[in-house]
C-alpha cells in the first residue's frame, strides 16, 4: 500500500514540508487491476477479451505515469522512473505474463489475478 511518512505535524507556516512516499508490491497489484478495469470499461463480459487482448511494456507504463490515481500527481522525471520499476514488479510478481509464442516476445498478458476483486466476497 502507498505509506506516506511523516514525522511531525505539518505547519501552515512552514517554508518547506517534505514527505517520505514509499510504495510496494500490493501498490503495483492494485495498479494492474486500474489497467484491467479501464481495459473491460469495469464490464464482466469483457473479462475474457481483456485477457486475450496483447499488452507491451510501454502501454503499461503510460498507463502507471498518465493514470491519476497512480502516478500523475508526480514529477514526469520520477514517474518515469517509478512505472518502470512497477513494470519490472508486475512481471515479476506476474501480474502481467510473457506471451508464450515465439513472435510475441514483446507482447503480456494480463494474469488472472488482475481480474480479481478487491474485498471479501459477497454471501451467496
Amino acid at each position: 500500500m502507498l505509506m506516506i511518512l511523516r514525522n511531525k505535524k505539518i505547519s501552515i507556516k512552514a517554508e518547506s514540508v517534505e514527505l517520505s512516499v514509499s510504495f510496494g508490491v500490493p501498490d503495483v497489484r492494485e495498479w494492474v487491476r486500474l489497467y484491467a478495469s479501464a481495459l473491460t470499461h469495469g464490464r464482466e463480459e469483457n473479462i475474457v477479451w481483456a485477457k486475450n487482448e496483447a499488452i507491451t511494456e510501454i502501454d503499461m507504463r503510460y498507463f502507471f505515469e498518465h493514470h491519476g490515481n497512480i502516478l500523475l500527481a508526480l514529477p514526469e522525471k520520477w514517474r518515469s522512473q517509478l512505472s518502470a520499476w512497477g513494470w519490472a514488479t508486475a512481471v515479476r510478481e506476474k501480474f502481467v505474463e510473457p506471451s508464450a509464442t515465439p513472435n510475441g516476445k514483446n507482447e503480456y498478458y494480463l494474469s488472472d489475478s488482475a481480474f480479481v476483486k478487491r474485498g471479501r466476497p459477497k454471501n451467496s
